[in-house]
């Protein structure tokens, strides 16, 4: 399964049950975010999905 893949299936299951599925979708995000591509486009969906990792990390704490 590919990881964009897993993580919009991650997204829909911690809408559900956040304390069980919203650290391995933050776990998930910040796999994507380490991945290193050149393109610019790309920089900027690494940076966001950090960015989304760490907002999930602390709502998670937040409970």
């Amino acid at each position: 399964m590919s990881l964009a893949v897993r993580v919009t299936l991650l997204r829909r299951l911690t809408r559900v049950d956040p304390a069980r599925f919203g650290p391995r979708l933050a776990e998930a995000l910040v796999t994507r975010s380490q991945q290193v591509n050149i393109r610019r486009g790309v920089v900027s969906r690494r940076t966001a999905a950090a960015d989304q990792a760490i907002a999930l990390y602390r709502r998670i704490e937040d409970r």
